[in-house]
């Protein structure tokens, strides 16, 4: 069910960008869509760019988030489709958490 934590966040994007500009964002690209709704609610997605603490948090939280869409999308999963037998049950549930507390961060924000 690793894909379902990818929909929440990419919902959560999406209703990010419809609330702050009653608009229906058409990016269907998850990495492009995330930064537009993390820049509509001012968070840092460039750890470069990162001067303080919470900066830098919301850099990781971007960077998080992509990266469990990466493996998603390099394990073959997503769609409804679970991850495969060798990415693990705990590594499964870390990558649904965090997509999760990265959701929760955001719609904090609206």
């Amino acid at each position: 069910m690793t894909g379902t934590g990818k929909d929440l966040l990419e919902a959560t994007a999406k209703h990010v960008l419809v609330t702050k500009y009653n608009a229906e964002p058409t990016i269907t690209n998850f990495p492009t869509l995330l930064a537009q709704a993390f820049m509509a609610l001012g968070l840092t997605i460039a750890r470069d760019k990162a001067t303080k603490a919470q900066e830098r948090i919301d850099a990781a939280f971007y960077e998080l988030a992509c990266s469990v869409n990466a493996l998603r999308n390099a394990q073959g999963t997503g769609h409804g489709r679970p991850f495969p037998v060798d990415v693990s049950e705990a590594e499964s549930r870390a990558a649904i958490e965090a997509m999760g507390v990265v959701a929760e961060r955001m719609l904090a924000l609206l």
